[in-house]
């Protein structure tokens, strides 16, 4: 995997999320770093997005929709009950399952959902790169927030 496809991937995994977790008004963060666990010359992508606005409920059939965009693109997403987010509980939809740290190449995509909030969270792989010209290349972005 390359750099741009990290990109790719993330941006992807947004857009089949937003498609069909309907909140509006999303904000979100791309941020080239070092890998979790550092390893030299390798980098990972974190795309960060969120919505506070005109939230569906985090209903079952939601998180279900969730998953099953997910494994169209080779992701193994589990849905978990978190009594923890939002006012009265949530769903998180995660893979690897959550509160199981990243899978062997580093990667997490995860998404929580409760009445408050929707958060994703695409952690890339691992990849090769000098994180000094990747983020002279991109920089951090922030997209303002849109309607999907």
């Amino acid at each position: 995997m390359t750099t741009d496809d990290a990109e790719r991937d993330a941006n992807d995994l947004f857009a089949r999320t937003s498609e069909v977790v309907s909140a509006s008004n999303w904000t979100t963060e791309l941020t080239w770093g070092p890998c979790e666990s550092p390893r030299e010359g390798h980098v990972q992508l974190v795309l960060v997005a969120q919505s506070l606005t005109d939230i569906p409920a985090p209903t079952s059939t939601l998180a279900q929709a969730v998953v099953d965009s997910w494994q169209q693109v080779g992701r193994q997403p589990v849905i978990d009950s978190d009594e923890s987010i939002g006012k009265s509980g949530g769903l998180v939809i995660s893979d690897p399952a959550n509160l199981t740290g990243t899978n062997a190449d580093g990667s997490l995509t995860q998404l929580s959902l409760s009445d408050d909030a929707v958060f994703l969270q695409v952690v890339s792989p691992c990849i090769a790169g000098d994180l000094d010209q990747v983020r002279r290349a991109t920089g951090p972005r922030l997209i303002p927030p849109s309607t999907p």
